[in-house]
């Protein structure tokens, strides 16, 4: 399931139970990753029904976010939002498999109410956090909310190539340059995008900064 071979990790999985090994939580929480790889709804609802007849949902966070995870990859949004709600303590990566959930299947307003949420009950944002919620933005054009909390929270060097290319995706060029001079180590990633943004608008610009960069 790790190295993306998902119907092998199914193969397997069915070789166990027809052997009469029974499955643990990491099992499961396995077995969910590849019907996410694989955008099997079917196979990962038959999953989580299993699951709940054992009891072993509420022991603890990471199945949940497994099934949070599935779910949203499966585009079933409401599942992952009504295992979510039933998770004991939802921690910053079950909030993050929400978020990304969300945001992924382009619903921003929704993924920014969870970042909206997450942090009203005291739970502290993380890169992956701003990652997710940086892709909602992208989607009802609204950089500038969680830029703000970005530079506060000093997470501009791990985002700063997404956030470039956020603005100058959206023609906000000077904006896009004003976080690339404030990169303490600006790679080749933040490179690009602000050549990329430039090429598309000012090409003399971007030839001058590809000059910069060698």
């Amino acid at each position: 399931a790790q190295n993306g071979l998902a119907d092998e990790a199914l193969k397997c999985f069915r070789q166990m139970k027809y052997m009469r090994i029974y499955p643990n939580e990491i099992t499961y929480i396995c077995i969910l990753k590849a019907c996410g790889i694989l955008r099997s709804l079917e196979v990962g609802t038959a999953i989580d029904a299993e699951v709940r007849k054992q009891g072993i949902l509420q022991k603890g966070n990471m199945l949940g976010i497994a099934l949070v995870d599935m779910y949203s990859k499966c585009g079933a949004l409401s599942k992952a939002q009504e295992v979510f709600d039933q998770l004991p303590k939802p921690n910053v990566v079950s909030w993050n498999a929400l978020i990304a959930g969300y945001a992924q299947n382009g619903f921003g307003d929704e993924a920014l109410e969870c970042f909206r949420q997450m942090q009203n009950v005291g739970t502290c944002p993380d890169d992956v956090t701003y990652v997710c919620v940086l892709k909602a933005c992208e989607t009802i054009h609204n950089l500038r909310l969680v830029h703000h909390k970005i530079v506060k929270e000093n997470f501009e060097d791990v985002l700063g190539s997404i956030l470039i290319d956020l603005y100058v995706k959206h023609g906000s060029l000077i904006e896009g340059h004003k976080i690339f001079k404030r990169l303490s180590n600006a790679d080749v990633t933040a490179w690009t995008a602000m050549i990329g943004g430039y090429a598309e608008n000012l090409p003399y610009h971007a030839l001058t900064m590809f000059d910069e960069m060698k």
